[in-house]
C-alpha cells in the first residue's frame, strides 16, 4: 500500500512539473518572436526550452507504461485476469505492476471462491425449493382428501339429518297409532268392566230369582 502512495505522489508530480512546463511554453513562446530585439532572453528561451524538451522526453518516457498498465487494468475491469502488467522494470513501474498483478491474483482468487459460494448457495437453493415445492405438493394433496372428507362428512351429515327427520315423523305417528289404540283399548276395558258388572248384576238376580222359586217350591211342597 505504501509502494502504490509513493508511486501515485510522483506521478502527480511528474504530472504537475509538465503541466507547469506547458504553461511556461505557452507564456514565452510569444516571447520568441522578439530575441532579435532582446538578446539577453536568448538564454533563458534555451534554458525553458531545454526544460520542456527533458520534461516532454521524460513524460513520453513514462507514458508508454503508464499506457501499458492502463490497458491491464481495464482488461481486468473487464474480468480478464489473465491480462498481467510488465514486473520486468526495475523502477516503480515495475514494482507497481507487481503490486497490481497481486491485487489482481486476489481479485481472481475472490471471484473464483465467489463464484464456488454463489453456486454452492444455488444448489441449496434449489434443493430447498424442490423441498419446498414437493412440500406444497403434498400440502395441496392433503387439502384436497380434507375437501373430499368434508364433503362426505356434509352429505353423511345431511343424510343422518333427513334419517332424524324420519324418525322423528315414525316416531309421531307411531305415537298417534299407539295413542289411538290406547284410547281403543280403554273403551273396551271400559267396556267390559260395564258389561261385567251387568253380567254380575245378572247374576246375583238370576239367583234370587232361583232362591225365590226354591222357597216357593219348598212352600208348595
Amino acid at each position: 500500500m505504501n509502494i502504490g502512495k509513493s508511486i501515485l505522489i510522483k506521478l502527480l508530480f511528474l504530472v504537475a512539473v509538465v503541466e507547469f512546463s506547458m504553461l511556461l511554453y505557452e507564456f514565452f513562446t510569444p516571447l520568441s518572436v522578439l530575441t532579435e530585439k532582446y538578446v539577453l532572453l536568448g538564454p533563458v528561451l534555451d534554458t525553458v526550452l531545454l526544460i520542456f524538451i527533458i520534461t516532454f522526453a521524460y513524460f513520453r518516457m513514462l507514458k508508454r507504461p503508464m499506457d501499458e498498465l492502463l490497458k491491464v487494468m481495464r482488461r481486468v475491469e473487464e474480468r480478464d485476469f489473465s491480462a498481467r502488467a510488465d514486473e520486468t522494470r526495475q523502477d516503480e513501474f515495475g514494482l507497481l505492476a507487481s503490486y497490481f498483478n497481486s491485487v489482481s491474483d486476489r481479485l481472481k482468487n475472490w471471484g473464483q471462491d465467489l463464484e464456488a459460494e454463489v453456486e454452492e448457495r444455488t444448489r441449496e437453493l434449489n434443493a430447498a425449493n424442490e423441498e419446498m415445492e414437493a412440500s406444497n405438493r403434498e400440502l395441496i394433496t392433503a387439502n384436497d382428501e380434507l375437501q373430499d372428507k368434508t364433503i362426505k362428512l356434509q352429505k353423511m351429515n345431511d343424510e343422518l339429518l333427513m334419517l332424524r327427520q324420519e324418525l322423528n315423523k315414525r316416531v309421531e305417528e307411531r305415537t298417534e297409532e299407539l295413542r289411538k289404540t290406547n284410547m281403543i283399548l280403554e273403551k273396551k276395558v271400559r267396556d267390559l268392566e260395564v258389561f261385567y258388572k251387568v253380567a254380575i248384576d245378572r247374576e246375583l238376580k238370576m239367583r234370587e230369582l232361583k232362591e225365590k222359586i226354591r222357597k216357593i217350591e219348598e212352600k208348595i211342597s
